[in-house]
């Protein structure tokens, strides 16, 4: 048996964004940060930051367009998918997304503690049919 699950916990990079595809279906973007701590050859610590592509499909995600925000933290759910195509100069392309299933806000942003937000208002989104 396979299995292509992700979960990242980690934070939003940027404001989700939202886009249609060429058949009219929503997509919300996510930009998702996740840290690594680790000590290097030179016994001091460093930490590692890789940023995560990820795309949320359905009728739902516009909730997620107007809970999320950058820097909040959150879980996220679902697969890995890679693409290729051909750029406009000939070069081959790839990107690497994670498909979310499933999108939990955890807190709200870390340097946002004494605004006047409120909390997201839902437990989290999960994909139409999930």
């Amino acid at each position: 048996m396979d299995v292509n699950k992700t979960i990242l916990i980690g934070n939003l990079g940027k404001d989700p964004a939202l886009h249609r595809t060429h058949h009219g279906e929503q997509l919300l973007a996510l930009s998702v940060a996740t840290s690594t701590n680790f000590v290097g050859g030179d016994g001091r610590n460093h930490v590692k930051i890789e940023w995560h592509k990820v795309v949320a499909w359905g009728s739902k995600v516009a909730r997620l367009l107007e809970s999320l925000h950058k820097g909040d933290r959150v879980l996220v759910e679902g697969s890995l998918e890679t693409r290729s195509w051909r750029g406009k100069d000939g070069a081959e392309r790839v990107s690497t997304s994670v498909h979310a299933t499933r999108v939990i806000p955890l807190t709200g942003a870390a340097d946002t503690k004494d605004d006047n937000r409120p909390e997201p208002e839902f437990e989290g989104w999960t994909a139409d049919g999930c």
